[in-house]
Formats: C-alpha cells, structure tokens, sequence
C-alpha cells in the first residue's frame, strides 16, 4: 500500500499512525521492502510522481506474519493516519487522523445477464446483450468458443470488455435463447470463473417499423426494371401512393416535407403533382423479421 504526504517525513515513525482494517479486524503491518517495491509495478510509478522522502510503501501480514492472503479477499479495506503524525520537517504534528479506503477482489462470479439496458424486461431482437461478472476478464485468453448459445444466433460476435461478456447479432423474436459459459474464463487476476456460468433471454416480438433508405431524393438504376424498396417489419400492408411531378415542383416537396415533419398545423400541406397511384400493397407475413418490398415504378 503506497501513501505520500506533503512534507517530508521519517517511514518507520509515521508507520506506528498507520492502522490497517479489513472485515472489522485491525491487520499487522510492516514497511516494504526495497525489492517488494521494485516488483510492484505500480510502486515506482506512483514514487516518481512525488517528492523524495514524502512517502512510504507497507504490507498487510497475515496470522504466521507472511504477506499470502494478508488482506481478506472481496472486503473493504479501510487505511487511516491517526491524529498526531509527525513530519521530518518540523514539530508540527496533524491535527485530525485521515483515511481512505479501497476493496479486495473476490472470486470470479457471474452476476447477471441484461438486453438493451439494465433490468429492462422487455427484449427485443435488436437489443444487444451483456452478462456481467464479478471481476474484469482477461481478454487475451479469452475465446469466442467459451461461450455457447442455443438456439444458433445468424452473425454472432462475443468481446468481453472490462467485466463484462456483450452479444451482438440477428436474434429471432419470441424465442427463448440459452447462454452457456465455460468455467475456463480468466479474470485479470488469474482467477478461473468459480463455476460454468448459464442463462436465459427471453425475446420478444420486435417493434413495427418502415423505412426506406436514400433520403427525399433518390435516383434509379438506369440499367434495371424502374422500382423503389421499403424496409418493413411486423406489417401486413401499406398504403402507397406515387404522384407524377416536374422538376418545378421541387420546391413545393421540400416544403411539403419540412411541414409535415416540423409544422404542428392541424391543415396538412399539399402534395405537389398529379396522383397515379392510390392503393394498398400487401407485405409478405414474417413475424419479427425485417422484409424487403419492391414497388414497381413502370
């Protein structure tokens, strides 16, 4: 454990301030050692950043006075230097303790698994996944092959991040999906996953859309039959309508589109040109999966 001060300051007097508790036991402790130091990475660097002489590095000990386990695993650890500390500098001495505390890492658990956001009960097919775990993984020993879902997801790809294993992919509506997870998963403290971790998303219907793609203008394939697509899912049918124009009627449609997407008018605007068409098509029946229809335009 690394603490610096803003003076300068002797280690082994300040040491006896320092009291060190994990799970409501005061721990023993002692100061590092210079090679301690030197193979804690982290040690040197936070050394480089302060002033000579203004710090110090201890270790907690355990029951046969080791350094093994000396801190309780998975527990809150509280540091604090007590009222009275001494500096080096001077005889001023502080004037009220101070501390400050972290947590020990546990065992390698699975927590829970989420679509979308956190608790959302309802999944939807386009919701990506997460399954959240105890500690950060190990991301380079980390293999797609650990994790198996059933059914089959169509364009599957599983990254871990942090603590974290997400799911992306084409997931089928009201469909019950399985995810299985290898005990072979490594945290980043060299810890195996406890047990095989197992869980279940229960997937819904998807929402209705419609859409099409190439925005307010869009030019044809010189080379192919005349025709436009929409993208739809969970609809039967949609009204069509196709008015004939003129490059002069460009303005009236931009106007035209700019009301009907901003104006909060009651009247609705008119749509420039002659209509040819006024019908209802139907679109093919594919519960929860995107469809493709082709309006031919000749």
């Amino acid at each position: 454990i690394f603490v610096s001060f803003d003076q300068e300051i002797d280690p082994a007097e300040v040491l006896k301030t320092i009291s060190v508790t994990g799970k409501g036991k005061k721990l023993p402790i002692r100061l590092a050692t210079e090679k301690e130091i030197q193979e804690e990475s982290s040690i040197p660097y936070y050394a480089a950043q302060t002033q000579p002489k203004r710090w110090l590095a201890f270790r907690a000990l355990n029951a046969e006075g080791g350094t093994v386990d000396a801190l309780p695993a998975d527990s809150p650890i509280n540091v604090s230097i007590e009222k009275g500390t001494a500096s080096a500098e001077g005889p001023i001495r502080t004037e009220k303790a101070q501390s400050f505390s972290f947590r020990t890492f546990g065992a390698m658990k699975y927590i829970s698994i989420n679509c979308g956001y956190q608790n959302k009960k309802d999944c939807s097919p386009f919701d990506q996944w997460y399954m959240q775990f105890s500690n950060s993984i190990d991301t380079s020993k980390f293999k797609q092959s650990m994790v198996k879902i059933e059914p089959a997801i169509e364009g599957l790809n599983i990254y871990p991040s942090g603590n974290y294993i997400y799911f992306q992919g084409v997931k089928k509506g009201n469909t019950t999906y399985k995810i299985s997870v290898s005990d072979e998963i490594f945290d980043v403290y060299q810890q195996k996953l406890a047990e095989p971790a197992t869980a279940t998303v229960k997937v819904g219907s998807a929402p209705m859309s419609l859409y099409s793609q190439g925005g307010n203008f869009v030019v044809l394939d010189p080379t192919a039959k005349p025709s436009y697509s929409i993208f739809s899912m969970n609809h039967r049918s949609v009204k069509l309508r196709i008015y004939k124009v003129q490059p002069q009627d460009w303005h009236q449609f931009g106007e035209y589109v700019r009301r009907i997407n901003y104006d909060d008018s009651t009247v609705k605007p008119k749509i420039p040109g002659t209509p040819v068409v006024d019908k209802t098509i139907e679109i093919a029946n594919k519960p929860d999966e995107m469809v493709e229809t082709r309006i031919a335009l000749a």
